[in-house]
């Protein structure tokens, strides 16, 4: 079973997501820092919980979807931006340009890496450190170290 750590705190006091509109009033708050409202946990939603206003993934393998009201999850020319902090030996990432599946690996989407010292036992290395968009553009050398917040 594989297992993660993520925590996470995000600007504006909290915000995960967010769709950059084309006016002033800029970004958009998908995550409340209160609970997981419009937010829906696949195959092990104990994995994810709302602790002191951050969303903190710790736990066997699951996703984490946007399923709330604003624009119904679909985003397109956005940007996003995440305050991240990770504990040692953390493997986790932020996926866009996917959908909602009750289980297994994501079949679609973009992965931005989040893994500054993640070691998996066994014969497979993961050597795509934070900040790789997965198999498209791939970092092999921690930008971060784990324990200190950083901006994704």
């Amino acid at each position: 079973m594989k297992v993660f750590k993520l925590i996470l705190i995000l600007f504006c006091s909290v915000f995960l997501f967010a769709s950059c509109q084309n006016n002033e009033a800029g970004w958009t708050e998908l995550f409340n820092g209160k609970d997981l409202s419009g937010w829906t946990a696949n195959e092990h939603p104990g994995s994810f919980k709302v602790e002191d206003g951050l969303l903190v993934a710790n736990g066997p393998i699951s996703h984490l979807f946007y399923t709330g009201d604003f624009k119904k999850g679909v985003f397109r020319n956005f940007e996003l931006k995440a305050t991240v902090k990770t504990e040692p030996n953390s493997n986790s990432g932020i996926v866009f340009h996917t959908q909602e599946q009750p289980y297994g690996p994501l079949l679609r989407g973009y992965e931005i890496q989040i893994n500054n010292s993640y070691e998996r036992p066994g014969d497979f290395q993961e050597l795509k450190k934070t900040g790789s968009i997965y198999g498209i553009r791939n970092i092999y050398y921690p930008t971060v170290k784990d324990g200190e917040w950083f901006e994704l």
